[in-house]
């Protein structure tokens, strides 16, 4: 590890660099494939790959990478930054462990969050041997200083606790603590000194990571912990009656058969008695319907504990959950009109655009869920998972700013009403659209809003750690219009 440590240093030194005082854009992929690099050189020489094909989540975070690149989603941003250290999670654990079982994600996610806390001191006691190597300093004050590095956090703590809680104490101790950073301040720039702590916090975090993945992590969550047999035994005995199953199942399909129908005749063919408004009757049951779909999905996944039972019984759960996946697809296509309907009515928006992604998700899903029901020994976790990562990539990728932006600017041509909160959004994503709307919309009070918006923006980049493609072409369609 101590070999490694230098260019954890330089990676930590040219994250600084990239970020800080920077907004994210090219510099996310710029630091994420020195990162990679530096994980593989430290799994492959303390050899403990078992699965190479944990590292084809690397494909995902080098395209979600390239998103802060090429598109300027302000939210994507956020949630990207959340996939990313998931998935990095997801590749620690898929490449390190043998097997990898789902319902023990979040407790090697966990080990994976804390145990790296505990290396830290690990790595400081590394450094110091190093340089107490190349210095030659006594064994008595090596131990010193490896005990000043272990007390330093604890009493920093204690200390940040009493100031905090007596006026007096932060009067005496506090004051004095403020004059040694006002005199540091004096001798150091400020944005030099931020940038040394985060140096240091990078360095710290990335190398007792890794030490903990090559060295600690699978003594933190044994194997013998996530294969314990008379754990598995305990779910196996935690079971329902199968005639009680069997009449949930019966009961649900039974309400499912009653409930499409009114949706067949309703929503497909409007073959209804009532008076109804489409766009009033769409506006409510999309995400209950959404929800639904979902429970009948762990559904389908919990009856395959019921195969085991005698033929006739497996013969039952996989036809009537294969009914149940087609009546599931009704709904899912029920929800799927039901937004279409709200949305030619209300508008496009970002969150109702999503829920077409969702529930396109839930049919791919369904597939796999078939092949589950009729085959034994399939894993569909790792299907899902798959589909889910494929789905989400995608959706970063179909610039979903600019789809809202188009379908909206359509619909004002048709309906003559836009609602022009949900697309001045700060991003340059449909800046296209919205200068093409500009141009050609007859609409004074529009032609204001839009102008004062255009004016306001602001999407220079400074330096290329922050450049951005999307961000370019805006800068460039606001040049023109000055």
């Amino acid at each position: 590890m101590s070999s490694v440590l230098f260019f954890i240093l330089l990676l930590s030194i040219w994250h600084s660099f990239l970020f800080f005082g920077n907004k994210l854009g090219l510099s996310v992929i710029l630091f994420i494939i020195p990162l990679f690099g530096v994980i593989l050189y430290c799994l492959y020489k303390k050899k403990i790959i078992k699965r190479k094909k944990g590292f084809l989540l690397s494909i995902p975070i080098i395209l979600l990478s390239c998103c802060y690149f090429i598109f300027d989603n302000s939210l994507f941003k956020l949630f990207n930054i959340i996939v990313i250290i998931l998935l990095f999670m997801f590749m620690y654990i898929i490449t390190v462990r043998p097997y990898f079982r789902v319902f023990n994600f979040f407790k090697d996610c966990f080990a994976l969050l804390v145990g790296p806390i505990g290396c830290v001191f690990d790595i400081i006691e590394i450094i110091l041997e190093k340089l107490c190597g190349c210095i030659k300093i006594s064994s008595t004050f090596r131990k010193k200083i490896k005990s000043f590095f272990l007390i330093l956090p604890i009493v920093i703590i204690i200390l940040w606790l009493l100031i905090s809680a007596d006026m007096v104490f932060d009067f005496m101790i506090g004051g004095f603590f403020r004059d040694i950073g006002n005199l540091l301040l004096d001798i150091f720039e400020w944005n030099l000194f931020v940038r040394v702590i985060l140096i240091f916090i990078v360095f710290l975090y990335i190398s007792s990571s890794l030490y903990f993945v090559v060295n600690d992590y699978l003594e933190f969550v044994p194997e013998s912990c996530l294969k314990d047999k008379e754990e598995d035994n305990k779910i196996k005995k935690f079971k329902l009656d199968i005639d009680t199953v069997k009449m949930l199942f019966v009961v649900l399909s039974i309400i499912y058969v009653l409930f499409d129908i009114i949706q067949i005749k309703s929503l497909i063919l409007h073959s209804v008695s009532y008076d109804i408004n489409y766009s009033e009757y769409a506006r409510q049951g999309f995400f209950q319907l959404m929800v639904v779909s979902f429970i009948n999905l762990f559904l389908l996944l919990f009856s395959k504990k019921y195969y085991n039972e005698d033929k006739v019984n497996v013969r039952f759960f996989k036809i009537i959950s294969l009914l149940i996946i087609g009546l599931t697809f009704v709904i899912i296509i029920s929800s799927f009109m039901r937004m279409n309907l709200y949305e030619s009515h209300y508008g496009y928006t970002f969150l109702r655009l999503l829920v077409y992604i969702v529930l396109i998700t839930e049919i791919i899903m369904l597939i796999p869920t078939v092949i589950y029901i009729l085959r034994d020994n399939y894993n569909v976790f790792w299907r899902y998972f798959v589909i889910i990562i494929c789905v989400y990539v995608i959706t970063n990728y179909i610039n979903i700013d600019y789809v809202i932006a188009y379908r909206n600017v359509d619909r004002y041509y048709e309906v003559k009403d836009i609602d022009l909160k949900y697309l001045e959004n700060g991003g340059a994503d449909n800046l296209s659209v919205l200068f093409e709307f500009y141009s050609n919309v007859k609409d004074k009070e529009i032609k204001s809003d839009l102008e004062e918006y255009f004016s306001n923006l602001n999407l220079y980049d400074d330096g290329f750690q922050e450049f951005n493609l999307s961000r370019n072409r805006g800068n460039n369609l606001i040049k023109k219009l000055k």
